[in-house]
């Protein structure tokens, strides 16, 4: 059974994406791909190359230099150069490049997933247009979609600024840079307000769905519920387009 070849993760930041990788990865590979076309895991998120180049910049900070990419405020970082945003996008670009070079068939036996969270008037629209036409053209869009409100709280309770042994992605965004880079997106914009469809980007017709993740839940068989039959459908609409 073909799989999804690249499975473009987004939604706000605190939206829930981990939960459902979670949910993923508690399946068998069997039923993961004969459910739900979700071949064996190449994770690529965007977030620790950002973390990368905040601990970067703690460096030349050391060095005397001033921080020009991010600001730090004890141990939580920011950055609102939204260059940054879409350079993270190009290197989306360079490391499935790359994994292609080292395995041509990769999508034989796996599903990359490409993972970021945007917000703002052209957030999406701006970063989706910088991929690769291979990338696009072999994509399927899995959208989660909750309140800011829902964000905010869970970039309170995720994170302890106090405790850095919790791993990269446990991180808290300052409260103002949570409110201008994701109380506003345009991905509905982008789908025209539909729930699921295709979205036309650069000329390639990219399948869609939109899942909203609300209440928060950790139990399996709520997310079965909630995520399986969307991602069935997305499933459904990715044949279509092939």
């Amino acid at each position: 059974m073909k799989t999804f070849d690249n499975l473009i993760l987004c939604g706000r930041g605190g939206s829930g994406k981990s939960e459902f990788i979670d949910f993923l990865k508690n399946l068998s590979l069997s039923d993961r791909i004969s459910k739900f076309k979700v071949g064996a895991f190449e994770e690529i998120d965007d977030f620790p190359w950002l973390h990368q180049i905040f601990k970067e910049e703690d460096i030349w900070e050391q060095l005397g230099r001033s921080r020009v990419l991010s600001s730090r405020t004890n141990n939580i970082y920011a950055s609102e150069d939204n260059d940054i945003y879409k350079f993270l996008m190009l290197k989306f670009n360079q490391a499935i490049e790359d994994l292609l070079i080292k395995h041509p068939n990769i999508y034989d036996e796996k599903t990359i997933f490409i993972e970021f969270a945007r917000g703002g008037p052209v957030g999406y629209k701006e970063s989706l247009n910088l991929l690769n036409d291979n990338i696009l053209s072999q994509a399927a869009i899995f959208y989660l979609d909750n309140t800011f409100e829902e964000s905010r709280r869970r970039n309170t309770v995720r994170s302890n600024e106090n405790d850095l042994n919790q791993g990269v992605l446990y991180h808290k965004v300052p409260p103002k840079t949570l409110e201008k880079m994701y109380k506003t997106h345009d991905f509905y914009e982008l789908s025209d307000n539909k729930k699921e469809g295709y979205i036309e980007i650069r000329g390639h017709n990219i399948p869609f769905v939109s899942v909203w993740n609300l209440p928060e839940s950790h139990d399996f068989n709520v997310l079965e519920g909630r995520y399986g039959p969307p991602l069935q459908r997305l499933g459904e609409l990715y044949s279509i387009k092939e």
